[in-house]
């Protein structure tokens, strides 16, 4: 098996600027540069895929976490406003004492 001798090139401080801007969390310039010329080309690297996957489903299960709680607070919150509801209804209401007696009772 031939090693094959590694790819070398400079860029401009702009070209570089651009290639930070493509970086993904946790990956190396020479990294990114790889994933972009393969992207490019056409070509699919199985270890590049697979750390974008991994990237994804992070962000994905942090959008679902977040949206649980989201979820979670709301109906809490709305639960707890029908509870109120329901116990402002269950307390007793004093009765009103009327001074009026009734024309039957004193006959």
């Amino acid at each position: 098996m031939s090693s094959k001798p590694p790819i070398s090139f400079r860029l401009s401080e702009d070209e570089l600027i651009l290639l930070e801007a493509n970086q993904q969390p946790g990956e190396s310039l020479s990294l990114t540069a790889a994933r972009l010329l393969r992207k490019q080309l056409g070509v699919l690297d199985g270890a590049i895929d697979q750390l974008e996957t991994k990237n994804l489903n992070h962000l994905i299960q942090d959008r679902i976490d977040e949206l649980k709680s989201d979820v979670n607070i709301y109906v809490n919150n709305r639960i707890n406003e029908l509870l109120s509801r329901i116990e402002a209804l269950e307390k007793p209401k004093p009765r009103r004492s009327t001074s009026k007696v009734s024309k039957e009772s004193k006959a």
